[in-house]
């Protein structure tokens, strides 16, 4: 579903009217922008929702971590960006890796008989890995605390308009309107 498309437009006014007549629980207007979300990205491919949702929960749960738990803080970090960009990583380039291993090792003489992964990148992902590393770092520097809400946490790092195109959102600009 392009910005553009027909099926967007519906999409977003069906969004935008539930929204408005939620308007009496923020808690109701995130659970529903996480729902409009999902439904966003799982209309590309739904199989990329459970990446999008344990990276976000992972990082979550560092920065809390790494507010209520000083000692840990580092290793919460180094858990967070390594997990992902352990994933940007290998959605990006272990194809590339895979193909050009195979070329070397034919180029030695060497009879490697691999099929190609196959993979697919998952739309939009450099956008939410390094808002959500961003975030991490914030909190780790102490220019950011840790959210506490995970409703808010999620609806700002699933946030369908930014969530495939960009803009990467800083917390301190964006989670604030959440809550």
């Amino acid at each position: 579903m392009t910005f553009t498309s027909l099926s967007f437009v519906i999409f977003y006014g069906v969004v935008l009217v539930a929204y408005h007549l939620a308007h009496r629980s923020l808690h109701g207007q995130n659970l529903l922008l996480i729902a409009a979300s999902a439904f966003f990205y799982g209309w590309w491919d739904w199989r990329f929702l459970a990446l999008l949702a344990l990276t976000t929960g992972t990082d979550f749960i560092a920065a809390k971590v790494m507010e209520d738990l000083p000692r840990w803080r580092r290793a919460a970090l180094v858990c967070s960006v390594s997990m992902n960009l352990g994933a940007l990583f290998f959605f990006k380039y272990a194809e590339f890796f895979v193909r050009s291993f195979v070329n070397l090792g034919t180029q030695l003489g060497l009879q490697l008989d691999t099929q190609p992964l196959g993979l697919i990148l998952p739309i939009g992902i450099s956008f939410y890995t390094f808002q959500s590393i961003a975030y991490t770092v914030d909190v780790f520097r102490g220019t950011c605390r840790a959210e506490r809400d995970p409703t808010a946490y999620f609806a700002y790092v699933t946030f369908f308009p930014q969530l495939v195109a960009g803009p990467i959102e800083r917390a301190g600009h964006m989670l604030a309107q959440f809550k």
